[in-house]
């Protein structure tokens, strides 16, 4: 299978979260474009942002991990460069870097500051 797109919630509307998907998950992003995953697992994830080509400071590529904790909390991962991080159709990559459970327990959303 493929990735799933995330729709982008824009600031202020009812975020629309989905099921974490194992093939990992893209988005628009317009710069201003965070990521929300919400675990009750019983267990830890990361999810890895895969950056495109390296940044405009020359170095390496290197692609972005932050920790998803369990405890229900809902963890907000910053904005990504869309210079070193969007594909050529403006889209972020993200994927979590160990099986998901395929289920409500692990999901994640897209919410852009824009309104």
């Amino acid at each position: 299978m493929a990735e799933v797109e995330l729709n982008v919630t824009k600031f202020g509307e009812t975020v629309q979260w989905a099921t974490a998907h194992t093939d990992g998950h893209a988005y628009v992003n317009d710069g201003l474009t965070i990521v929300m995953v919400d675990n009750n697992t019983g267990g830890a994830f990361t999810l890895q942002h895969n950056e495109q080509r390296s940044c405009d400071f020359d170095h390496a590529t290197v692609n972005d991990t932050d920790s998803a904790p369990d405890g229900g909390i809902t963890r907000v991962f910053r904005a990504q460069n869309i210079v070193r991080f969007n594909d050529g159709q403006g889209k972020t990559h993200v994927q979590f870097t160990t099986s998901v459970p395929g289920d409500s327990t692990l999901r994640i959303a897209a919410v852009s500051y824009t309104s």
